[in-house]
């Protein structure tokens, strides 16, 4: 156990990052997940929208807004569709 644990400790030197930096990696990993959850929820009971304004509903900003709707058409759980100026996106 001890072996593993120093292996542990100098890999994750030798990449470069520390406790801190490997906590903060999760911490947005984790409040990318809660965003996912927010528009898959949202759109569960809103249908089909723009994404302007699931954005401003759930008060996200551009990134998290990308990175969701990315994630949910990854897992084919989305259908997104540009329509003039808008995009529009409800749950397949």
């Amino acid at each position: 156990l001890c072996i593993i644990w120093k292996r542990s400790i100098k890999t994750i030197a030798a990449s470069g990052g520390g406790y801190f930096e490997i906590k903060k990696k999760m911490r947005l990993q984790e409040s990318i997940i809660e965003a996912v959850g927010q528009v898959y929820n949202y759109l569960a009971e809103n249908g089909e929208v723009t994404t302007k304004k699931m954005q401003k509903d759930l008060s996200l900003d551009d990134n998290f807004t990308s990175l969701s709707l990315g994630w949910l058409a990854r897992e084919d759980k989305v259908a997104i569709e540009k329509r003039g100026a808008y995009t529009k996106v409800s749950l397949i």
